[in-house]
Formats: structure tokens, C-alpha cells, sequence
């Protein structure tokens, strides 16, 4: 196994890994023939769960939520809530295994849904998520930076967990101590490709340790292995991200009397080149091109004309249109609140005529509740992110600019702040 004649001594990572798998078959199966395993000890933390349904057991979860408290879910509770939905289909699912990163979610009272593990999962835990999954919620969970951790999160996205700050530029922001031990070899990191090369460069050093031109090297091995997309600029973008990232570890070295002010290589490194953005604002005609684009074709006119609208006026992340729930409109005021790059919130104002249809489209499209999402297709269901690739390449073909230019829906955010910028500075 695994090349290693010795991989399943004791001690050994694999060993550990095979025996958690082992007890949990085991647990299922004596529930299989009506054995008693114990269902109370194991648990999964949850915070600010709130499952959709009416009977008294997704009521009390949603009475917790409300009232700020952490819920543990051990075997025995599970039975309880295992045949009614968790969350709303198409919700986004935050979950961790350190409980530090619970407690501080729960500290900052966010109010997206957290499950937390505690470490390796427990059986319950990954029937949740496994449910959570077939629930069409999507997923994403972030791991310990360790040997174990990646063990654990390469079980989980197996199994279509999706990854959560769990990149190799989430590492380096990470490293916050003189050294971070990583406990043997390191894994493959598949969901990142970067993450297993950075773990295995830096994982071990100390602050100390690199010098100018071994920093300098580095940001240009991002810059040479970065990802290509339409809208790559070279690779300046992943050697810009890097060198923020290492200077924030360098910094928080320094503020921390981990390493002194000299010893800060950062200072001695050549921030690398900006490339200016390719994206820029759009032209009228262009923009009510798009929109004429996509209120005239497709199976559900209406949905696209909203969703383009709402990122013009409102300059938002595909992420923060996807979250909006009806609890999210301040219709008095017509503010939407805005959930974007995890855990940020932010209140945008919008015009009396977005927020009608906003709070229209809600109600007729079977919203029930003030946690059931805001955007959907015509049969009810939550809006996708597939929905956003399928709106481009269709526009795209009726508007020869966005086909050739690549321009998205994160375009239209970057049209939507151009604007904004414009219109405070002419006041």
C-alpha cells in the first residue's frame, strides 16, 4: 500500500486513516443487524443551521440559531432529522474541522450556516454532509494545514465536498508562527495544485530562514505556473497574491517579536508588477445590447433580465446573488444585504423598481419563508451557478463583444462599480 511496506504499522498516518474507516463500517454494520453502538459520544457542531421544514425538530434547530447558541448533532439526533431537508436546495454550506474556526464564526455571529467536524468526522458527520450534498446544497469546507488535515479533506472532497480557503495562497496566509510542522511527507492536493508545492517549499522554515532572492524566485514560479484562463494577465495576479500573502506572514512576525524588523526579507523584495485590468466599463449601447440579449432568448427571460440587473445596479459577486434570501431585503429602505467571500456582509442600496421585482419574483417563484433564496427558475428551484455559464455562452452568441471580449457576469460587477465611482465623485 501506497509503495511503503510499513504504511499500516502503528504510528504511521495510513494506519490511523484505514482504522477510523474500519470502526465506522463497523458501526454501520451493527446498526444493520441491530446492534446498540453508541449514538451520544460522537457529535457534529453546527452553527446557525436552519432546516426549512415546520415539524418540531427543524423548528427547535431554527429557535437555537436564532437565539446565537451551537448545536451538537450526535447519532441519535441525526434519526430524528435524517428524512427532512437541512437547508434549502442550491444553499451554501460552510464546514471546518477545527473548532476554533466555529468559535469564531460564532463570535462574529455570522449568519451562514457552519458544521464543524472536530477532526476526523464521525459518522454522523458525514451522513450530514453526505445529505447536505444530496440536497443539492453546495458544500465547502476548510481543513487544518497538516498531514492529517489534508487526509481528512481529501476523504471529504471525494465524497463532493468542495474546497474552502484551502489553496496554496490560503496556506501562505495561514503561516502565522516561526514554524508550522507538518508531520510527515506531504499529500497530493488535486482541488489545488499549488497547495502540496507551497506545503512541501515552506511548510517547514523558518521566518529566518529564506533570503531576497529565494523569495524572489518563488513569486516567479507563481508567476510561470499559474492557471491560464480568458482573463489571465500573465500570471501577475498569482505572484502579486503571493507577495501580499508572504508580507502579511513576514509582518505578522515582526508585530509579533517572532522575528525583528531587519529580519524582515519582504522589505528587500521588489513588489512585482500590477498588469492593468482587462476589463473596463461598457458602453450604453453595449450594456442594452446584453440585456436585449437576454430578455429576448432563452427558457426563462424574466430570471436573466433580473440577475443582470441586479449585478448592474448592485456591483455584486455571482456568490452574493446566489445568497440573497428574502430576510436580505430591506424593502422600507430598499437595501439588499449582500453576503460575499464567505463570511463578509454588506448593506447596497438599489432602486424602488429592483427591489419590486426583487421582492415579486420572490413570492411568485414559491420563496416561502425569510431563509428561502430570493432568485429561481420558473419551476421554484434556487438559482445555480450554471445558470450564469449558460446566460454568457447564449448572450454571447447574439452579442459578438461579450464573445469575444469574455465578458461575465464578474465584468458586469466591475461595469457596475465603474459606474458607482463616476456617479460619488460627480456629486
Amino acid at each position: 500500500m501506497r509503495g511503503d511496506a510499513h504504511a499500516l504499522d502503528d504510528g504511521q498516518v495510513t494506519a490511523a486513516v484505514v482504522l477510523r474507516a474500519v470502526a465506522a463500517a463497523r458501526r454501520d454494520l451493527w446498526s444493520a443487524v441491530g446492534g446498540s453502538p453508541d449514538a451520544v459520544s460522537g457529535a457534529l457542531s453546527t452553527w446557525a443551521a436552519r432546516p426549512p421544514g415546520d415539524d418540531p425538530w427543524s423548528v427547535m434547530m431554527r429557535a437555537r440559531a436564532d437565539l446565537g447558541l451551537v448545536t451538537h448533532v450526535t447519532a441519535q439526533e441525526w434519526r430524528a432529522g435524517a428524512n427532512r431537508p437541512w437547508v434549502v436546495a442550491g444553499q451554501e454550506v460552510f464546514a471546518c474541522e477545527n473548532p476554533q474556526v466555529l468559535q469564531a464564526a460564532a463570535r462574529a455571529g455570522t449568519s451562514m450556516p457552519l458544521l464543524c467536524t472536530s477532526g476526523n468526522p464521525v459518522t454522523v458527520a458525514l451522513h450530514a454532509l453526505d445529505r447536505l450534498i444530496a440536497d443539492g446544497a453546495t458544500v465547502r469546507y476548510h481543513g487544518d494545514f497538516d498531514v492529517a488535515g489534508i487526509q481528512i479533506a481529501k476523504r471529504l472532497f471525494d465524497r463532493g465536498v468542495r474546497p474552502w480557503r484551502y489553496a496554496g495562497g490560503d496556506y501562505l496566509d495561514a503561516v502565522v508562527s516561526a514554524r508550522l510542522p507538518l508531520g510527515g511527507p506531504v499529500p497530493d492536493t488535486p482541488w489545488s495544485l499549488g497547495l502540496a508545492e507551497v506545503l512541501a517549499a515552506w511548510g517547514s522554515r523558518r521566518l529566518t530562514g529564506p533570503d531576497d532572492g529565494e523569495v524572489t524566485r518563488f513569486l516567479e514560479h507563481g508567476r510561470e505556473t499559474a492557471v491560464v484562463r480568458r482573463s489571465s494577465n500573465g500570471g501577475n495576479g498569482a505572484a502579486l497574491h503571493a507577495y501580499y500573502a508572504l508580507g502579511a506572514v513576514f509582518r505578522y512576525g515582526v508585530d509579533h517579536e517572532l522575528i525583528g524588523v531587519r529580519q524582515n526579507v519582504m522589505d528587500r523584495v521588489s513588489k512585482p508588477d500590477e498588469a492593468d485590468s482587462k476589463r473596463h466599463g461598457l458602453s450604453p449601447q453595449l450594456v442594452a445590447e446584453i440585456l436585449t440579449a437576454a430578455r429576448s432568448t432563452g427558457n426563462d427571460r424574466a430570471l436573466d433580465a433580473l440577475i443582470l440587473r441586479f449585478h448592474l445596479e448592485t456591483a455584486c459577486r455571482t456568490g452574493g446573488a446566489l445568497a440573497l434570501r428574502r430576510r436580505d431585503l430591506g424593502l422600507d429602505q430598499c437595501l439588499v444585504r449582500l453576503r460575499e467571500n464567505g463570511f463578509t456582509q454588506r448593506w447596497q442600496p438599489v432602486s424602488p423598481t429592483l427591489m419590486e421585482y426583487l421582492d415579486h419574483h420572490a413570492r411568485e417563484q414559491g420563496a416561502r419563508d425569510e431563509d428561502s433564496r430570493v432568485l429561481r427558475f420558473s419551476n421554484g428551484d434556487p438559482l445555480t451557478k450554471k445558470r450564469y455559464e449558460t446566460l454568457g455562452n447564449r448572450v454571447g452568441k447574439h452579442v459578438e463583444s461579450v464573445r469575444v471580449l469574455g465578458i461575465t457576469a464578474h465584468w458586469l460587477r466591475q461595469h457596475g462599480r465603474t459606474v458607482h465611482h463616476h456617479a460619488t465623485a460627480a456629486r
